[in-house]
């Protein structure tokens, strides 16, 4: 099994974010985080199933839950593209490098090592083998 690097490790925690922005897409409501500016500005979760949008007296400010999944996503599907795209040339990379591999093996000449290299990549790359 491959060491995982940097963008192994990036590309796995956007595909946890990426799952939790289609959780909240799905979620219709907005929730608000304090009690209102009027009131303090105080610490007081609420969850409005209805989506209220916030206002009233205390001024209180609600986020609507489905907007910031949508929003996460404008980041998070964009960088599940680059790993995508980071994924396949690295593994274009590694082909190209055991078919030089064989083909030095073959003293620099297109023999049957690199044949037979040329052969297995292939099958590998279109799920033979």
């Amino acid at each position: 099994m491959k060491k995982k690097d940097k963008f192994d490790i990036i590309s796995d925690i956007n595909d946890i974010v990426d799952y939790a922005a289609d959780i909240m897409e799905d979620i219709k409501g907005s929730f608000r985080l304090t009690d209102g500016k009027k009131n303090g500005n105080n610490f007081s979760f609420k969850y409005y199933k209805s989506g209220w949008k916030g206002g009233s007296r205390a001024q209180i400010k609600t986020y609507n839950v489905e907007k910031i999944g949508n929003r996460i996503h404008m980041v998070t599907k964009p960088l599940s593209k680059f790993f995508s795209i980071k994924d396949n040339v690295n593994t274009i990379i590694d082909v190209v490098d055991d078919i030089k591999d064989a083909y030095k093996e073959d003293g620099n000449n297109v023999g049957v090592k690199t044949k037979v290299k040329v052969s297995e990549k292939i099958g590998e790359l279109i799920g033979v083998g």
